[in-house]
């Protein structure tokens, strides 16, 4: 019973980490640890989960829910602290119309919501999850390129398995 409670508890840890993300100085050392420890948690919840035999829906649904709480304030915090240039606003829009249409595509054929957790997109969500590190010893027009192939790789890779369903 206990060992069953694990996978929700980290997620649990990453929804309560995220939420202090913006406490601390963006890119200081208190910050980039309660970043990297979310991280840490995101990739060990679901790996516990599958490996302890604890997988439920409440359990899904969480881990989606501490996701996107994550990813949207990581997102604010890194778009007000870092200036990108406009080549990087232009490829991360278009990156962003090919993932909506991958969802309503996926939907309309499916009637599912939401993103393939294959391998290109495991990589690719590593690889932004490490946006606020390599950036600071590549700079931020070299990581956001960097990024920037990899996510646009990937949602052109998931857009055309879903085309092919």
């Amino acid at each position: 019973m206990f060992v069953s409670c694990i996978p929700n508890t980290l997620t649990f840890l990453r929804l309560a980490g995220a939420l202090m993300l913006p406490v601390f100085e963006t890119m200081s050392i208190p910050f980039l640890i309660c970043y990297l420890l979310c991280g840490i948690t995101d990739a060990a919840d679901g790996f516990l989960a599958r490996h302890l035999h604890a997988e439920s829906r409440f359990g899904a649904a969480f881990d989606g829910c501490a996701d996107a709480v994550f990813f949207l304030i990581s997102l604010m915090i890194f778009l007000s602290y870092f200036s990108f240039p406009l080549w990087v606003w232009a490829v991360f829009g278009g990156i962003f119309a090919v993932k909506i249409s991958t969802l309503i595509l996926r939907y309309k054929k499916s009637g599912v919501f939401g993103f393939s957790a294959d391998r290109l997109n495991k990589t690719a969500g590593a690889v932004l999850f490490l946006f606020p590190f390599i950036s600071l010893f590549a700079g931020v027009d070299i990581t956001a390129g960097i990024c920037g192939v990899f996510a646009a790789v990937s949602a052109v890779h998931e857009l055309y398995s879903v085309k092919v369903l």
